[in-house]
């Protein structure tokens, strides 16, 4: 079975600068204590053996402690980590809930000044006569079925031509 490495966290790097410094310092101590053991007499080599015990057993405790420690504040920074994700995801959620509620409400009363001004430009149109579109495309299919008609007959002809000498005659005067 093949074994994953561990990835490495600034917090297992010191951890590991504790336990690093931890050692050098006990062995320092180790080899001091030592010669200053073997320049001692037989019942202070035991004090000093029994605080050298002492010493050792809290030095392994204050390691679980910090690496503990560490583990515990890694966890909590984890578990913020994923707070603060959850908390954006539904202040995104509540974003994209407003946004379509006020576009609702802004299409809302678009659509009401759009009616209430087709209701006050209608009434005025109407009063002022003017022709829409559809009367408009009516009156000209009309007035082209009576050119054609005009058109053929041989009375039309003398009509037009009559017309474009009183034309001329109007222009005369106003020269």
């Amino acid at each position: 079975m093949a074994r994953t490495a561990k990835r490495q966290t600034p917090f297992d790097e010191i951890s590991d600068a504790f336990g690093d410094a931890i050692d050098r310092a006990e062995d320092v101590l180790t080899r001091g204590f030592e010669a200053a053991f073997e320049a001692l007499p037989e019942s202070v080599e035991d004090v000093v053996r029994d605080l050298s015990k002492d010493l050792k057993k809290r030095r392994k405790q204050t390691v679980k402690n910090v690496e503990k420690s560490i583990a515990d504040f890694d966890k909590r920074r984890k578990q913020t980590v994923k707070s603060v994700e959850k908390t954006l995801a539904d202040l995104d959620k509540r974003r994209q809930q407003l946004t379509k509620r006020y576009e609702k409400q802004i299409e809302g009363v678009f659509g009401t000044v759009e009616d209430r001004v087709a209701n006050v430009v209608r009434p005025v149109a109407k009063r002022l006569d003017i022709a829409s579109q559809s009367e408009v495309a009516t009156l000209k299919r009309r007035l082209t079925q009576i050119e054609r008609k005009v058109g053929k007959s041989p009375t039309t002809k003398k009509n037009t031509a009559s017309k474009t000498t009183r034309r001329k005659k109007t222009t005369r005067r106003a020269a």
